[in-house]
């Protein structure tokens, strides 16, 4: 009965963690929205919330998307017209620009207005990713419509700027967005709490003879729980951030989280025998990063002028990608065979042993780039 009782009440902590954490997973998420809107990293956005005047240009709208930006604004207390005009003017400027490097129109803009232009004209005009070619500014201030003091406007995005400089210090008033680290924090704590009592308590029942016959549904149930909590806990926190975050499980994103993961996955793979042997390998990372060092050394074009084997993937050599790819794995082998040596026939701690190594692959790889530790 007293067991029950804590599971309950555990049960409700797992519950209260999973509704704090999403609580501030939102308020995180109109941080991260405002560093997008405003087209800057993370880490200066808090600045530019907090002092907006340190704010001086706005991200690409055609990269952004017109709408979000609107939405955005909006929901920053602004006046709707002004929004709507600001953005409207932005996205025909930026389309205006991206009009003025097309081959075509830029040629038939030149004989509209009598100007002999060449392909070198041309050439010079899209390596220029401003507005600063001369007859690409007339160019756009023509389809615009506009006269020079407002065309300059729209290129220094002054109304747009004085927007978002103007909403963004309601965004401090938000205290879910001020207090959504902290609020984050306390729900998963609350989480691995609950499911490392879970765990435990999964880990803890054994088989024993009954005194009474139990109901064969609850027990079903009780024992699905047990042994599946952190299934369980993992597949609720997955559907509380896709309600908050819809993007979280579009294909992109679900792909670059598979990139970023598939070094850390290869790593785990070979360390999970290990584990399940009551073993432990501290040197893996530093072997991987030794590996990778030298496998960027010799994975070089051969227009590369380099200071190590600048020719070894030419197409002369015949051998191409195999000699930096055996060089790799050859290395990952060599440590491995030391590590395996001292603790098959050294008799020695995996952990003393993995920890020597780790030192030693860091050093080595420290020597082979020629750089400080």
């Amino acid at each position: 009965m007293k067991k029950r009782i804590i599971s309950i009440i555990m049960l409700l902590v797992l519950v209260a963690g999973i509704g704090l954490f999403a609580y501030g997973l939102s308020g995180r998420g109109i941080y991260d929205n405002a560093a997008d809107m405003m087209g800057v990293s993370k880490k200066d956005a808090m600045t530019s919330i907090q002092d907006p005047t340190t704010l001086t240009s706005v991200g690409d709208l055609s990269k952004i998307g017109a709408d979000k930006v609107k939405t955005f604004l909006k929901g920053l207390g602004l006046d709707a017209a002004k929004v709507d005009a600001a953005v409207d003017a932005r996205v025909a400027y930026e389309a205006a620009v991206a009009n003025s490097k097309d081959r075509d129109k830029f040629f038939a803009y030149a004989t509209s207005v009598d100007e002999t232009v060449t392909e070198d004209n041309y050439n010079d005009l899209i390596m220029n990713h401003d507005v600063s070619d001369p007859m690409r500014l007339d160019m756009a201030k023509a389809e615009l419509g506009v006269d020079d003091e407002t065309f300059q406007a729209l290129t220094d995005n002054a109304e747009l700027l004085a927007l978002y400089q103007e909403g963004l210090p309601s965004l401090l008033e938000n205290k879910k967005m001020t207090s959504s680290v902290l609020v984050m924090f306390v729900g998963l704590i609350l989480i691995v709490a609950a499911g490392a009592y879970f765990l435990i308590l999964s880990m803890s029942l054994k088989p024993r003879a009954r005194t009474h016959a139990a109901n064969p549904k609850v027990e079903k149930i009780t024992t699905l729980l047990l042994n599946y909590a952190l299934f369980i806990i993992l597949g609720l926190i997955l559907i509380v951030v896709s309600i908050m975050r819809p993007d979280f499980l579009s294909m992109g994103n679900i792909l670059n989280i598979l990139q970023n993961a598939s070094t850390k996955g290869i790593l785990a793979l070979g360390c999970a025998g290990l584990i399940v042997l009551a073993g432990t390998d501290l040197s893996i990372g530093r072997v991987l990063g030794l590996s990778a060092a030298v496998t960027a050394s010799m994975v070089q074009s051969v227009t590369y002028v380099a200071r190590m084997y600048p020719t070894i993937v030419s197409p002369v050599s015949g051998l191409g990608l195999l000699i930096p790819l055996f060089s790799s794995i050859a290395v990952s082998v060599l440590f491995c065979m030391i590590n395996g040596f001292g603790v098959a026939k050294l008799h020695l701690h995996a952990f003393i042993v993995t920890l020597g190594t780790q030192l030693i692959a860091y050093g080595a790889n420290c020597l082979y780039i020629e750089s400080q530790p």
